[in-house]
């Protein structure tokens, strides 16, 4: 699937490819091969996710397409679930660099480990109410858009899910 990720009127065109498909899940049970699917699903979004604002836009998208899928996460709504998807995402990509700087024995990098940190703390700020989470969103989404559409440049060529159509 293509995804076109917009940020002032300029697109990227990304290609990902996910487990779980659009649908309801409101009577979906909670398992550990779903939590690996979504997890596998998460791992495209970060790929493609140039900061945390682009994945949390990119993971909202994705629980809004999939009917009650966010009730498997942590959180009240899709708003909600997003963001502590993104938190869990930030904090897992942060211990990834810790990993990869010990075992290479390279230094940690302050800038961006202050830029994750800064990143948290908004995100656990945006959790104390459910003003900040909506003004959080719209920010957020103000920011990127996700779509769905063939590539302008004929070079690139990629097949898309045509049942999919998100507006957020």
């Amino acid at each position: 699937m293509a995804k076109i990720i917009e940020q002032d009127r300029r697109g990227r065109a990304c290609a990902i490819s996910l487990m779980i498909p659009p649908g309801d899940y409101t009577k979906i049970k909670n398992s550990k091969k779903l939590a690996m699917a979504i997890s596998t699903d998460m791992s495209e979004f970060m790929s493609i996710s140039d900061n945390p604002t682009m994945f949390y836009v990119c993971v909202k998208d994705y629980l809004s397409e999939r009917i009650g899928l966010y009730k498997v996460l942590a959180g009240n709504s899709v708003i909600e679930a997003t963001i502590h998807a993104t938190i869990v995402s930030l904090m897992a990509q942060r211990v990834g660099g810790m990993l990869y700087n010990m075992d290479n024995d390279e230094e940690d990098d302050d800038e961006h480990r202050e830029y994750v940190k800064g990143a948290l703390k908004e995100l656990r700020g945006a959790l104390k109410s459910e003003e900040r989470m909506k003004h959080f969103d719209e920010y957020a989404c103000s920011t990127y858009g996700v779509g769905y559409g063939t590539s302008l440049d004929d070079k690139d060529s990629y097949t898309i899910d045509s049942h999919i159509q998100a507006n957020s």
